[in-house]
This record gives structure tokens, sequence and C-alpha cells, in this order.
């Protein structure tokens, strides 16, 4: 926060992915998106992809379709791939615990709780990413997910995943079985 810098791009070391997903992602940032990112298969149940879209009460999701991006407004998403402005730590300042370190080197800085890991109101565990997103839209700001990223998930081996296809597969198993 007290560098110049304007952006923060968490990757996770066990991703791979498309250059034009990572492109968009970029660019979207750039463009005045203050959180977006991309999701992933998940680790262990590798059909499923971690981000919980914003819907009504028809399952329809909101996004934004402008100048090029076609993007999904999301609740939360995995931290693994995603860039955060400067502008979204700053809107959360109000809503996170802050402190001071009283080491000897550091005495007297004041620090900002944006990652930690917090219980839920059903009491689950919530991980660090969550957290912050809560908090962001809390202070009003919207997070956004680039939907067509085809992403290769390590662990034992790759797992490849793209949810903007998925989205497309089952919509298909819908219409067909409503036809």
């Amino acid at each position: 926060m007290d560098s110049d810098c304007t952006h923060l791009f968490v990757i996770d070391s066990d991703l791979g992915w498309e250059t034009a997903g990572f492109t968009r992602v970029i660019k979207a940032a750039l463009a005045g998106f203050d959180v977006i990112g991309g999701t992933f298969p998940n680790k262990n149940k590798w059909s499923s992809f971690g981000v919980v879209p914003v819907s009504d009460k028809e399952g329809n999701f909101y996004g934004i379709e402008k100048d090029g991006f076609r993007l999904i407004e999301v609740m939360v998403l995995p931290g693994g791939f995603l860039i955060y402005t400067k502008n979204a730590f700053e809107m959360t300042h109000d809503l996170i615990n802050r402190y001071t370190d009283t080491g000897r080197e550091s005495e007297g800085i004041l620090y900002y709780e944006y990652f930690r890991c917090d219980i839920n109101d059903r009491n689950e565990r919530m991980g660090e990413d969550c957290y912050f997103m809560n908090k962001f839209r809390q202070a009003g700001g919207k997070v956004f997910l680039e939907p067509d990223i085809t992403f290769t998930h390590f662990g034992v081996k790759g797992w490849r995943g793209n949810y903007h296809n998925q989205l497309l597969d089952e919509k298909q198993r819908r219409e067909k079985l409503n036809a």
C-alpha cells in the first residue's frame, strides 16, 4: 500500500492458463474493475468451480457486457487467479481489523488485516479470499469474473476446465430436459 503500485495480481503456483484469458483479466483491471479474476476446477472436486455468481430469483446471472468485456458479477471466487486494485483495498479500510506491531523494527506501523480466515454466519469456515471479497462488497464494491478462461489445475495430474463452457453445457442439458 505504501508503493506506487496500482494492482496486485495473485496467481497460484498450481495453475496453468490460456494467454488470451490472462490478457482479458489484465485489460479489465486496467479498465477500472477493482476485483476481477478467473475460476478453475476445485481441487478434489474437479467437476465444480469455486465461484458464487450473483443471480436473481430465476437463477439468471448479473453481469456486464461493455467495451468488449463479458463479465459475470460474483459474490466470491477463488483467490488463485485474481487482480485487486489499490482502490479495492482502500475501500475496505473501515471494515477490517487493523493493528500496530510492537516489534522494534516496525513499531508504530499500522497494518490492515485484508486477508484472514473467519467464521461466517452459518458457523462455517470462510477462506481469506472470501473474507476480503465480502468486506469489499460490504463497502460497495463489485467482484467480477472473466468466465472464459481454460485453466489446468495441477495435483497428482492436471485437470482442465473452463467455466464458460461448463455453463453452456449445463444450459444445453436443461434445454434437453425441458424439450
